[in-house]
Parts: structure tokens; sequence; C-alpha cells
């Protein structure tokens, strides 16, 4: 049993084994001799590492489906109603975005002089159709919430376990 938060780390581990193994594959179909000598047997054959690369695949495809099943079958509480672990991420995700929109409405001045973008024109002011300040008020709201479902969401992940056998993988 491994839980959702170590999962994620290992969805990347297999992920870099397999590319590792593929690259040696690669590695060792083909070897260079004189014409007439044979090559020295390798230690690792095609098929071997085919094999593992196969068996690695196989398991990254029911991690991942492991994983998603727990992320739809376990809840944080969100505006007092239970929502999935899928949910949170996705709104999570959402809210960062919309957070870092925000954060840079905010950032823009109410008024500034507008010079080298028109000739001849140097008179030019660029005014915001909002007030800024409003917006880094929202912002900063935006990130408490934010930073709160991402807390809820990561304890979670250390509560919710899946049986997969990570042994291969890990130490």
């Amino acid at each position: 049993m491994i839980t959702l938060a170590q999962a994620i780390p290992l969805e990347k581990v297999i992920r870099r084994r397999i590319e590792e193994l593929m690259l040696e594959r690669h590695n060792v179909a083909t070897v260079t001799v004189a014409k007439g000598e044979e090559p020295e047997p390798q230690i690792r054959t095609v098929e071997m590492i085919t094999a593992e690369i196969e068996k690695a695949q196989a398991d990254l495809c029911r991690l991942t489906e492991m994983i998603a099943i727990a992320n739809l079958n376990h809840t944080v509480e969100w505006d007092k109603e239970k929502i999935s672990l899928t949910r949170a991420l996705e709104m999570a995700r959402q809210m960062r975005s919309e957070l870092q929109q925000l954060k840079s409405l905010a950032s823009e001045k109410k008024v500034q002089r507008v010079t080298g973008r028109f000739s001849g024109e140097t008179n030019l002011l660029q005014v915001t159709t909002y007030d800024p300040e409003e917006y880094r008020l929202k912002a900063l709201k935006l990130e408490r919430q934010v930073e709160k479902l991402s807390s809820d969401i990561e304890h979670q992940n250390h509560f919710v376990e899946i049986p997969f056998n990570a042994s291969d993988y890990l130490a």
C-alpha cells in the first residue's frame, strides 16, 4: 500500500524508468564489429529489456488508474459540501490561473502616460476601466482560498491509500 502523496512522485519515477529502459534497449540493439569477427555477448539483451519495459508500462497504467479512482472516490470539504479530489484538483488549477490574472490586473496603474506607440501623439494616457486596488484585494482573498484548498487536498493525499506494490521502484 502507498498513499496518494507517494503515488504522484512514483508515477514520475516509473515514467523516467521507462525512458531509461528504452534508451538502454536502443543502445544494445546493435553492435559494431569488424567483418568476420563475432560480437561479444551482451549481459542484457533486447528481449530482457523489452520485458522490463512492458512490466513498467503495465505498472504505470495500473498506478495511473488507481490514482484516478482514488481521486474520484475520496473527498475534501469545500464551500460546505464534499467534493471529489478530482474536482478539487481542477478547481485549484482554475483558481491559480484566475489568481495570476487578478494579480496582473492589480499591478496596473490607474492612469499612465503612453509614449512612442503613435507617431506625433505625445499626450496619450492609458486609463484602466476598473479599480486595480479592488483586484488586488480580490487576488489576496483568492490566494487564501486556493492555499486552503491545496492544503486540504495535500492533507487528504497523505491519508488515502492505494493498493500498489512500489518495491520495484522505491527502496
